[in-house]
């Protein structure tokens, strides 16, 4: 009876502790994921405040472009 008692525990204990081990390895696998995505989302925040930069220029050029031209059509207009 103690042996069997013994041989259970000592199944029990290997059991847990491949549990523990498949735990700890899902642990690092999600660990190198949030690593991954934390580097693409700082990746893509600075192409995305790159591409505001260019929009907001573009549309300042947009802007100049349309006094000019309406300055040209209306040769009264003061400026």
């Amino acid at each position: 009876e103690n042996r069997r008692s013994a041989k259970m525990d000592k199944m029990e204990l290997l059991n847990l502790q491949s549990q523990l081990q498949s735990e700890l390895q899902a642990k690092h696998q999600i660990s190198e994921e949030l690593a991954r995505t934390k580097d693409e989302l700082s990746t893509t925040e600075n192409k995305l405040q790159e591409s505001t930069r260019q929009i907001n220029e573009l549309k300042n050029k947009v802007d100049e472009l349309e006094m000019k031209f309406s300055k040209l059509n209306d040769p009264w207009e003061s400026g």
